[in-house]
């Protein structure tokens, strides 16, 4: 359209809405981050997963406490002001350069779906993590924002933005000099790699996504193949005649797969187990993103539509931006209480496990250790053979505690698959024990170990 309309601008009414719409889901935030820092330090198990948690936690926070402070601290004289603006010129610039670092969050969100991509997909250790990517991730996004805010500031670049509330880079209401006659330019510059951040979230967390798919697939029609070869295995036995009393005792203890009944169990007992452990993974990596996207998608749409002067060219543009200013007052600063519901869903998941008989309630506070409570009854906690157990609550709620009963029938002796004799059920449970999985070791490939073993860093 070749028409030029006036800009949209929110009634006062609308305007007042948003801006308190804001402050119920930054309180929220604030206190789901808080609970994050809170147990990790607490908890003092350090790894790169947690330590990143503990960044993005700190920078939600940051970022919420801007967000919710953005309509009232802008320049009151511009015409772009919100009704509740009280600010002037110097809090537009302090509000300009404190929006730029609140990109921080963004940036810590495609390093924790790297981190996940890293240590899953392409099977690097956490140490290594930590000594080659960690630290250049950390140093990365804190001097880029650092600086960008700065300079924007010296600059003189932060204004009053036309439809969102609060100053960021803009063009000037005056006659522009220096810096802020090429705004459009340094907005590109400021904002893109938070653009490519967003990419960067949505490409890993596919790989993520698509690897998990596959090992998950050709594991479980591995183990569907060493449940065959044990069956052979034990269908040999059954038929081969006993000729000593030597070869009956060796064989009595080398038929852990067979229970007293005479069937053997599935051999995909154990790999089971593993495999939700992994479907984990990916679950828990895609509800980081799915958090991300309902927090920013709805700024990143107005900005858009901003950038292509939408308003300006469409008569009833404010039809479309009513709803979406309504959503991103409510989610933008809101991703900090989703990260925490995602941190803490592991260890709600087995504290419902542990105590079936409690209250989601009670068992939502246990998870985030926030209150130390008994269960209101004996009825509140389950004993189940062969299931993670957790240790005492003063040792931390969350602390998975090796198996105190293992079922030997379970496990898949790895010399079935090759057709040589297994070991005794007694060696069996010793090196399993000793080691903390099964001896048949990885179940689809060389990475499955490297797979299922990181998930220890963030299990909750």
């Amino acid at each position: 359209m070749s028409a030029n309309f006036d800009p949209y601008q929110p009634s006062d009414t609308i305007q007042t809405v948003l801006s308190f719409l804001m402050v119920p889901t930054g309180i929220l935030s604030t206190w789901g981050s808080s609970c994050i820092i809170r147990s990790i330090r607490k908890e003092r198990k350090w790894s790169p997963y947690r330590r990143l948690m503990i960044a993005l936690s700190i920078c939600d926070i940051f970022s919420t406490v801007a967000y919710v402070l953005q309509p009232f601290l802008g320049p009151r004289e511009s015409p772009y002001a919100y009704a509740q603006t009280i600010g002037n010129d110097a809090t537009c610039t302090l509000m300009g350069a404190w929006s730029q670092l609140t990109f921080m969050a963004h940036w810590y969100s495609a390093a924790l779906s790297f981190y996940f991509v890293s240590t899953v997909r392409y099977g690097v250790s956490e140490t290594t993590f930590a000594r080659k990517y960690e630290r250049w991730i950390h140093f990365i996004i804190v001097t880029f924002h650092t600086v960008t805010a700065v300079v924007g500031a010296i600059g003189d670049v932060y204004f009053q933005r036309q439809i969102n509330p609060g100053c960021w880079v803009a063009e000037p209401p005056y006659t522009c000099s220096g810096m802020n006659c090429h705004s459009e330019l340094i907005a590109y510059i400021f904002g893109f790699p938070t653009v490519i951040a967003l990419f960067v979230v949505l490409i890993n967390n596919r790989l993520l996504y698509t690897h998990v798919k596959k090992t998950i697939v050709e594991g479980h029609r591995k183990a569907i193949e060493a449940e065959k070869r044990l069956r052979m295995y034990q269908q040999r036995q059954q038929e081969q005649p006993l000729q000593s009393s030597d070869t009956t005792k060796r064989e009595g203890t080398t038929s852990p797969d067979q229970t007293n009944t005479g069937t053997p169990t599935s051999a995909l007992q154990s790999s089971d187990k593993q495999w939700e452990r992994v479907r984990q993974v990916r679950i828990q990596s895609t509800l980081y993103v799915v958090a991300y996207l309902i927090t920013f998608a709805w700024s990143a749409i107005i900005n858009i539509l901003n950038s292509r002067r939408f308003q300006e060219q469409y008569e009833y543009a404010g039809r479309l931006y009513l709803p979406l200013l309504v959503l991103q007052s409510i989610f933008l600063p809101s991703q900090g209480l989703f990260n925490a519901m995602v941190f803490f869903r592991p260890r709600f998941m087995a504290t419902r496990k542990k105590h079936p008989k409690q209250t989601r309630s009670w068992c939502a506070r246990q998870s985030i250790q926030f209150e130390h409570i008994k269960p209101s009854s004996d009825l509140g906690s389950q004993d189940i053979r062969g299931v993670v157990v957790m240790k005492e609550e003063e040792a931390g709620e969350d602390e998975v505690v090796q198996m105190s009963k293992r079922d030997p029938s379970s496990i898949i002796p790895p010399d079935i698959v090759s057709g040589e004799e297994p070991p005794s059920a007694a060696q069996e449970s010793e090196r399993y024990f000793s080691s903390g999985r099964p001896s048949n070791g990885k179940l689809a490939s060389e990475k499955t170990s490297v797979l299922i073993a990181s998930t220890d860093s963030w299990d909750g």
